[in-house]
């Protein structure tokens, strides 16, 4: 058995989708989008950060690849300074760069990844308004997600979170939150079963996940969430 694992090299089929669709993005009357998706990627490449920060790409997909790191050494975070949506579901990520200077961006797709935290400069995405971590392994939230001003929708369903941060109680912005009913002390599960107390919120059940979304009553300023 050898000292040390190698990296599995991508298929033949997949270099050439990659090589496909970097020539694709860069080729004149191009939009704004870069999908590097199904590439078997174990890192970003960097003509991909190269094409973005030159072009100005606004959608930048990479998901269902093999990727462990966000950044790799050679890159900047800051050369995707224009992305507006990134889309990073079905990767390996365990954790995400100290610092998230991304100020355009306001998808951010990190579904079915290895994550056990995020960092607390998420707060700083003054423009995100669309924030899923569905399906990792994240035991808490930072405290900073209360300050997304912009933030429309959260889904935290599929994690090991037992509660939310309180904050999120005054996050006036949000509209849709995804969590797993039965596995939460704040809110606790009776909060949704009976979400028709509580107008701030309607939660639509299904099995094991429950979706809230705000309704904002001209009849009932101040109402806030069920927890408060």
């Amino acid at each position: 058995m050898p000292l040390f694992s190698r990296k599995k090299k991508p298929s033949d089929d997949a270099r050439k989708r990659l090589e496909y669709q970097m020539c694709l993005a860069k080729e004149a009357g191009a939009d704004d989008t870069l999908d590097i998706s199904r590439c078997e990627l174990s890192e970003v490449p960097y003509g991909a950060f190269a094409t973005c920060k030159v072009l100005q790409k606004k959608v930048l997909i990479i998901h269902t690849n093999n990727l462990t790191s966000l950044v790799p050494k050679s890159c900047n975070l800051l050369s995707l300074i224009t992305v507006k949506v990134l889309d990073l579901h079905d990767n390996q990520l365990a954790s995400l760069p100290a610092d998230i200077e991304l100020t355009a961006l306001q998808v951010l797709n990190l579904e079915r990844n290895l994550l056990k935290s995020l960092p607390q400069s998420i707060g700083d995405l003054a423009q995100l308004q669309v924030l899923n971590v569905k399906g990792n392994q994240l035991r808490a939230l930072p405290g900073t997600v209360s300050g997304l001003r912009s933030l429309r929708a959260l889904d935290v369903s599929g994690n090991e979170l037992q509660e939310l941060p309180r904050g999120l109680a005054h996050a006036r912005s949000l509209q849709t939150l995804t969590l797993d009913c039965l596995c939460h002390d704040l809110p606790t599960p009776d909060i949704c079963v009976q979400a028709q107390r509580h107008p701030a919120f309607l939660c639509k059940g299904s099995q094991d996940t429950w979706v809230c979304h705000r309704c904002f009553l001209e009849d009932s300023p101040g109402v806030g969430p069920a927890w408060e």
